[in-house]
């Protein structure tokens, strides 16, 4: 999905012929089928041309970031997923009617398993099992207002080592941002 300034809020615009403008904030998500059918997923947000981000489109950013950065450090093997659920990064109250449905999802040959929910929508289906070493795990984030004009979509890939979380791309995130 790629999508540009009011079609990134909410989140699930698909491309359309509305034509990218100056200081729009643009989002993709990626779905990636890669060598011997490996499953991965990313997504990253930017604010395009040469106007500095504004203060709205730098406050979702932040949002998102955290979240994504809070929820990868839970990460840990053992650890079950509602319990994960349960200590996930909350969404200030404007953004929840937005967010994404899943705070994480697997990757490798088995598609998006596990889907872990948020824990207040555990009557959608929720599972539990426990994050195990060597699972890798997309963290996926999504900062939108309900009403507001733009959202920042990340997600990450982490794989879940002996030591701890450890990120499996090095395309940066715009730090300059925050």
């Amino acid at each position: 999905m790629l999508c540009s300034g009011p079609r990134t809020n909410p989140w699930f615009h698909e491309a359309s012929d509305r034509v990218i403008e100056n200081g729009d904030m643009i989002a993709l998500d990626t779905d990636l089928i890669g060598p011997l059918g490996y499953y991965n997923d990313i997504s990253r947000s930017w604010v395009v041309g040469d106007k500095k981000p504004s203060a709205a489109q730098r406050r979702l950013y932040a949002l998102a970031y955290e979240q994504m950065r809070h929820n990868t450090e839970l990460l840990e093997a053992g650890l079950g997923f509602l319990e994960y659920s349960d200590q996930t990064y909350q969404l200030p109250p404007e953004c929840i009617p937005n967010r994404y449905a899943d705070v994480a999802h697997g990757c490798g040959l088995g598609v998006e398993y596990p889907y872990i929910w948020y824990r207040e929508d555990e009557e959608w289906g929720a599972y539990d099992g426990v994050f195990e070493e060597n699972m890798v795990i997309c963290i996926e984030c999504y900062a939108g207002e309900l009403g507001g004009r733009e959202g920042v979509k990340l997600e990450q890939p982490v794989w879940l080592s002996a030591d701890g979380p450890v990120l499996l791309s090095d395309y940066p995130f715009e730090l300059d941002y925050l």
